[in-house]
């Protein structure tokens, strides 16, 4: 999210998502949003709880919002790719190769490739992006979940549950929520 100084109200909301509790963070963001509907954290993170509670339809207007108030936001223009990618837009996954190859590049740009190319069953490229996103931010517990999944699909239990149990302990309701 942003590297300016951050609303307290605002980093606690989304301390409550990554932990877990995904309807508490949505009252807590929407609640910030009233006050700031611009708030590029606040509209980030409600979106990613609407991912999470999987409210894909409430997710995307959300992602909209945020682009229009601020269009160069990556992880933004990389989350609404996704779900255009998922509505079988084409273009959605040169956007997302785009995103990912863009230098300073994230977690969730890396991620979200990943999801896409696991959905057309590209297991190399989908396990490529996703070790990225572990780069960016090692022991993830979504992209460790991904991972096991991957693994899954290449019939290899064994480290399948490697990463899962990476995932659990890391943050056992974050995997979970963000898994599905």
């Amino acid at each position: 999210m942003s590297n300016t100084r951050r609303d307290p109200a605002t980093v606690a909301a989304l301390r409550t998502l990554e932990g877990g509790r995904v309807n508490e963070a949505i009252a807590a963001l929407e609640l910030i949003l009233c006050e700031r509907p611009s708030d590029a954290d606040a509209l980030l993170g409600l979106a990613r709880a609407q991912i999470a509670a999987q409210r894909l339809d409430l997710a995307e207007p959300l992602l909209k919002r945020l682009l229009i108030a601020h269009p160069g936001h990556r992880e933004g223009r990389s989350h609404l790719s996704l779900l255009r990618a998922q509505h079988g837009d084409p273009s959605a996954l040169h956007d997302l190769q785009e995103l990912s190859d863009a230098p300073g590049a994230g977690f969730w740009e890396h991620h979200n490739l990943g999801t896409a190319l696991l959905a057309l069953e590209d297991l190399e490229g989908a396990e490529a992006a996703t070790r990225k996103a572990l780069a960016a931010e090692p022991d993830h517990p979504i992209a460790n979940v991904r991972l096991g999944e991957i693994a899954l699909e290449r019939d290899d239990p064994r480290a399948a549950a490697g990463h899962f149990e990476r995932a659990v302990a890391k943050l056992p309701t974050e995997a979970v929520g963000w898994a599905a």
